[in-house]
């Protein structure tokens, strides 16, 4: 139980990071600042192994989670402290939410929704 609630937690951190991050940038740097995000989380998700296998060699298996405990308190000081320096942007300047269902290309027009989206993306 708590496995799965700590795995569903886990895995909001990056999307989470990553719409909070597009409602700060311009649409010119969607590219290059996903191809930096995706790279330091891949950096992330390499040297936490490294870090873990010895821990846990030395303290049992449990030391996996006293680690993701002590990553996940330290994500949650840097959010709180860039939460002070830097007021979140104004709902009118985000841009909208665009719900995207994982179709293929075409299936798009078969769905109700694609004129709706193109007129918001586009």
């Amino acid at each position: 139980m708590l496995i799965a609630l700590f795995g569903g937690l886990s895995g909001a951190i990056y999307p989470i990071c990553v719409a909070h991050t597009n409602d700060f940038i311009e649409r010119s740097q969607v590219v290059s600042v996903s191809g930096s995000m995706l790279l330091l989380w891949s950096v992330g998700a390499t040297i936490g192994p490294l870090v873990a296998s010895p821990l846990m060699d030395a303290f049992g298996p449990s030391a996996l989670f006293w680690l993701a405990a002590a990553f996940s308190a330290a994500l949650a000081s840097f959010v709180v402290y860039r939460r002070r320096m830097r007021a979140g942007r104004p709902v009118p300047e985000q841009s909208p939410f665009v719900p995207e269902a994982a179709i293929t290309p075409e299936a798009s027009p078969l769905d109700p929704r694609a004129e709706r989206r193109r007129d918001v993306i586009g």
